[in-house]
């Protein structure tokens, strides 16, 4: 059998070259597509751990009443209910009562969302009485849910302090807030403490319940092995009982005319 080879003219295998050109392209388009999107992922990573690890506050705008007002934002890797039992917690600790009108209070005393905290001297901040307010805004899912905490302060009025007016103060604001990354951490501690301290008493609680259901049962069994002896007494005297009435019996069947 004798193959045939079609000579292959310039045209064409420029057109060959052509294809190959366009191949190692879109190759190499879709290699650097690859690596931009891991480096994108890598960066992204990267950033999520520096806020989770090292946050600090950052002065932002924010909404409240239909305007945008100057505020500090700060970012932290726990849950809504952890945040706002720290803040509850940092405003104790420099001694302010929240819940001056019972546990829920705080959680009643919203203004456009944000929980409102009147005349509050926080000499870490400022000598004079300010308003604080604080807004948390969960993130994620329940699992993995962080917070996303929003500050303003005021003179009086809803007279909100600005970076340029008032630098000491919203300095001094910035360093308050800041240091609820640590104190967020300590509170969230407690908290696993204090529930798996309940845990613990609850098991305690069920471990004393059985060890009671023994000594009951120990009673039970004391007073069965008493009532077995009674029983065999009795098993003894009747079998004297019956010995002699079918002695009786035997007898009375003597008599008996043949």
């Amino acid at each position: 059998m004798v193959i045939l080879l079609k000579p292959v003219s310039f045209s064409e295998e420029g057109q060959c070259l052509k294809i190959h050109l366009a191949v190692a392209k879109s190759f190499l388009i879709y290699l650097f597509k690859i690596s931009y999107m891991k480096a994108i992922s890598t960066l992204l990573a990267g950033c999520i751990l520096t806020l989770t690890t090292s946050a600090q506050s950052i002065s932002t705008g924010v909404s409240f009443n239909k305007s945008t007002q100057p505020a500090i934002m700060l970012l932290l890797p726990y849950s809504e209910s952890i945040t706002e039992g720290a803040i509850l917690q940092k405003l104790r600790d420099n001694g302010y009562d929240p819940e001056t009108k019972g546990k829920a209070f705080w959680k009643q005393n919203k203004v456009n969302g944000f929980y409102t905290f009147k005349s509050v001297v926080l000499k870490d901040i400022y000598e004079s009485p300010l308003d604080l307010y604080f807004k948390v805004e969960p993130r994620g899912k329940k699992e993995n849910e962080t917070a996303t905490v929003y500050f303003l302060v005021s003179k009086g009025d809803e007279k909100f302090i600005t970076p340029e007016a008032d630098q000491e103060i919203h300095s001094n604001a910035k360093k308050f807030l800041n240091k609820l990354v640590d104190e967020s951490a300590a509170y969230k501690l407690k908290v696993e403490i204090e529930d798996q301290d309940g845990v613990v008493k609850e098991a305690e609680k069920k471990l004393t319940k059985t060890q009671e259901s023994e000594q009951e049962l120990q009673k039970k069994i004391v007073q069965l092995q008493e009532e077995i002896r009674l029983n065999k007494l009795q098993q003894d005297n009747q079998k004297k009982v019956v010995e002699t009435e079918k002695a009786k019996l035997a007898e009375l069947k003597g008599k008996v005319k043949k």
